[in-house]
């Protein structure tokens, strides 16, 4: 795994600024830095939205975890933001994040679509008929990465 956008440990790249929305959310299941995630159903009382990574590739990404109740790091041996379901993550659903995606199977370049993977957590370069949650903001062919991204979800490509 490496990180291409070095100096941001954790968080939204403009973090503390009006460029971002982050919202915070409850994990379904153990999640890391940079996953994009979907919405699934709250638990019973849950007064937030609670949301899981996926791996139907082409899928609605609700946006991207940036922080957690873990001390994960981007560049660290632990990209954890949530060991657990129950735990809160803090989700970026508009603005510039880093986000771990796959640039093996098809080149990622610079304003690239992005979609989920097959893979839980990971995004990928969209195709035809999937849905985009955002642009990368750097090129990458690496099979794990992390990214600057665009979090702007923009609907079936």
């Amino acid at each position: 795994m490496t990180d291409l956008y070095t100096g941001l440990e954790n968080g939204p790249i403009d973090g503390g600024t009006a460029g971002n929305i982050v919202i915070e959310a409850i994990a379904s299941e153990a999640v890391d830095l940079g996953s994009p995630v979907i919405l699934v159903a709250a638990g019973t009382g849950e007064r937030l939205p609670r949301v899981a990574p996926d791996n139907t590739q082409g899928a609605y990404a609700l946006g991207v975890v940036v922080a957690g109740v873990i001390d994960g790091t981007f560049s660290g041996s632990d990209q954890s933001a949530a060991d657990a379901a129950g735990e809160a993550v803090s989700v970026c659903i508009f603005g510039r994040c880093k986000v771990h995606v796959n640039g093996d199977s098809a080149a990622i370049l610079l304003g690239s679509n992005l979609t989920v993977d097959a893979v839980d957590g990971i995004a990928e370069l969209a195709a035809a008929s999937d849905e985009v949650f955002g642009k990368a903001l750097l090129a990458t062919t690496g099979a794990s990465d992390f990214i600057p991204c665009l979090v702007n979800a923009m609907g079936v490509l």
